[in-house]
């Protein structure tokens, strides 16, 4: 799971959870936030009055998408939040296909026995379309 997130310090260091919702389950799983990815090109300058963006990363414990997280700092603390989860994860039911794309040959020789070899193995190892 991953959270959009303007936080008022720079390299945060208090120890923070989500606690993420289900339906039909009365309480929330919860899991430790693992990382605060800063997400500010430092070439832009720093933020030191404002709120700085971060991504703020945690595992969900179920397979399943939960419906709601929240953010808090003990981890069996009371949330103050409550934000709906957006699960656009795309459906798996057909296989996706596989494109090899080759850069531009420059050979002085004729490798074309070569070139017709190694794309018959891209398509034993199931590559479906191999762009030159």
């Amino acid at each position: 799971m991953r959270i959009l997130a303007l936080i008022n310090v720079l390299d945060p260091v208090v120890k923070t959870f989500c606690q993420f919702w289900y339906e039909n389950v009365n309480e929330p799983l919860v899991a430790e936030v693992y990382e605060y990815r800063y997400i500010w090109n430092n070439d832009w300058g720093y933020n030191k009055k404002g709120a700085s963006p971060y991504l703020i990363s945690c595992r969900v414990p179920l397979a399943a998408a939960p419906s709601h997280v929240s953010l808090v700092e003990r981890r069996c603390g009371s949330a103050n939040n409550l934000m709906k989860v957006k699960n656009k994860r795309p459906k798996r039911n057909k296989k996706e296909a596989f494109i090899v794309s080759v850069k531009r040959f420059e050979f002085t020789d004729d490798i074309s026995l070569q070139i017709i070899e190694w794309s018959e193995i891209l398509k034993i190892l199931g590559v479906n379309k191999v762009e030159f």
